[in-house]
């Protein structure tokens, strides 16, 4: 009796634990949010709804905004990037950024949060450094890293659903 006890117990958590639904990050924005893909960067991510194109690398909304580029870095490791820009001498991020390791699509990142006496004309913006797969060229140069910046309330979540675009798949 007390196997069958135990083992009932288990089915019943284990179905608990799958119906309340591990989802993605993409599962659950799909229907507030946009999807963003950009061919030259070789990247998509998802974006809240009512945020506007402002150009092909920035949407803005009343509530934040994203913009992508992308960093050079040849020879250089992602923690050197990384502090290069959270400690730039124009201190964009504040006298105290915060730096966290990450893992995006497969590839190491660096999230740049800005501490309490960021320039207020930085509105809140936070980074997300990672490294590229493959590489990307513009205009004739190499780029080994993807920056997004963000304010500092969304960075997380629209970079942890920024996946790489496979070219060779298509």
């Amino acid at each position: 009796m007390k196997n069958i006890t135990a083992i009932a117990l288990s089915i019943c958590i284990l179905l608990l634990i799958t119906s309340c639904g591990i989802q993605t990050n993409t599962d659950q924005i799909v229907p507030t949010w946009n999807l963003y893909s950009n061919l030259h960067y070789k990247i998509s991510l998802y974006y809240p709804k009512d945020w506007e194109s402002i150009n092909v690398e920035r949407y803005e909304g009343e509530d934040g905004f994203f913009q992508i580029g992308a960093i050079s870095g040849k020879d250089l490791s992602i923690d050197q990037i990384a502090d290069d820009n959270a400690f730039h001498k124009l201190k964009p991020y504040g006298d105290d950024p915060q730096i966290n390791e990450l893992e995006i699509d497969g590839q190491e990142a660096r999230l740049i949060y800005p501490s309490a006496d960021q320039p207020e004309e930085m509105q809140n913006q936070a980074a997300l450094i990672v490294k590229h797969p493959t590489g990307i060229e513009i205009d004739n140069n190499i780029y080994y890293y993807i920056i997004l910046w963000a304010d500092k309330d969304h960075i997380e979540q629209i970079g942890r659903n920024l996946t790489f675009i496979d070219e060779s798949s298509e």
